[in-house]
């Protein structure tokens, strides 16, 4: 199960991962080029020797700017739950000559 809101400025991303560690997490934000548009792609991968998550591993475009030192990441019960912090992108006027 995943889930995905916003609110308050931030994007909430659960992940149900039951039977893993925090350490069995592998989480990154990188740039990433899709279709000609430089995006930022949240990666999420988890394993121990016992289980992989879903698929191996779980990536969400993130469109909103967003840095690495914005995301936080806690795990509880059994869910994983990300936080990004994430800047509404500025409408720029376009002037016609």
């Amino acid at each position: 199960m995943h889930r995905i809101e916003e609110k308050d400025g931030l994007l909430h991303v659960w992940i149900s991962a039951p039977g893993f560690k925090k350490d069995h997490f592998d989480i990154s934000l990188k740039s990433e080029r899709v279709r000609g548009v430089d995006i930022e792609v949240l990666h999420v991968k988890a394993s121990n020797k016992d289980r992989v998550l879903g698929p191996t591993e779980v990536h969400y475009p993130v469109v909103l700017s967003a840095k690495a030192e914005d995301v936080s990441a806690a795990y509880e019960d059994g869910v994983l739950h990300l936080e990004i912090l994430f800047e509404e992108p500025k409408a720029k006027k376009i002037k016609v000559s």
